[in-house]
C-alpha cells in the first residue's frame, strides 16, 4: 500500500485498520452497501456531537451491516490524535477523487498536495481526509487531468456531509498519516 512518500506499508495493526474509528469525535452512521444508503437519519450528528452511547449502538449496527459512514459535522471538533496532542476546534472535510489511480495520487503528492490520511475506494478513486479551522463547504467539480486527459470528478465534502470509508468492504487505507491541515 503506497503511503505517498515513496514507501509501501503493511496494515497488520488493528489500530491502523480502523484509523477513523479511533476518533470518537468523528460521528459515524451505519450504511447499507452496495446502495450506499444510511440506515439511520444522521443529520442530528452533523448538528450536535454523537454521545458515547449513540456511537456504541451505531458501531454495533455498522459491524452487522458492514458499512461505515463518517460524518463531517457542521461544528468544530477537538481531534485527539495522541494523549498529549489535540487539534482544537477543527472541521473535518474529505476530498473525493473519482477517475484517478494510485499513480495519479503519487503524481499529485509529488506536486505538493499535502500528504494526508488517504483511502482507496471500490471504483478506483480516493478519499483524502483533511482538517481546517474554517468551516468547509460541499462542492463538486468535473474536468480532465492535464497530463492523461482522463475525466476526473473532484468532490469537496465539507460540513453536513457523509463519506463512506474503511472498514467498509472495498475501501482500504493507502497510508497511515493523520488528517492534515
Amino acid at each position: 500500500v503506497f503511503n505517498g512518500q515513496n514507501c509501501y506499508l503493511n496494515f497488520e495493526s488493528s489500530w491502523l485498520k480502523h484509523r477513523l474509528l479511533k476518533f470518537p469525535e468523528i460521528p459515524v452512521v451505519a450504511v447499507k452497501m452496495p446502495e450506499k444508503r444510511p440506515l439511520l437519519p444522521w443529520s442530528r450528528w452533523a448538528d450536535a456531537p454523537q454521545s458515547p452511547e449513540e456511537r456504541a449502538e451505531v458501531l454495533k449496527l455498522c459491524e452487522e451491516v458492514g458499512g461505515y459512514g463518517f460524518i463531517c459535522p457542521d461544528y468544530p471538533i477537538d481531534l485527539h490524535i495522541a494523549d498529549d496532542m489535540i487539534l482544537e476546534k477543527v472541521y473535518l472535510f474529505v476530498i473525493d477523487l473519482d477517475g484517478i489511480n494510485e499513480d495519479d495520487l503519487r503524481r499529485y503528492f509529488a506536486r505538493g498536495m499535502p500528504i494526508t490520511y488517504t483511502e482507496g475506494t471500490p471504483r478506483g478513486g480516493a478519499h483524502l481526509y483533511f482538517v481546517t479551522k474554517i468551516k468547509p463547504p460541499t462542492l463538486m467539480f468535473k474536468g480532465r487531468d492535464r497530463e492523461t486527459g482522463a475525466e476526473v470528478r473532484i468532490e469537496l465534502r465539507g460540513a453536513r456531509s457523509m463519506t463512506i470509508g474503511f472498514p467498509t468492504p472495498g475501501y482500504r487505507p493507502l497510508n497511515d498519516n493523520l488528517p492534515r491541515f
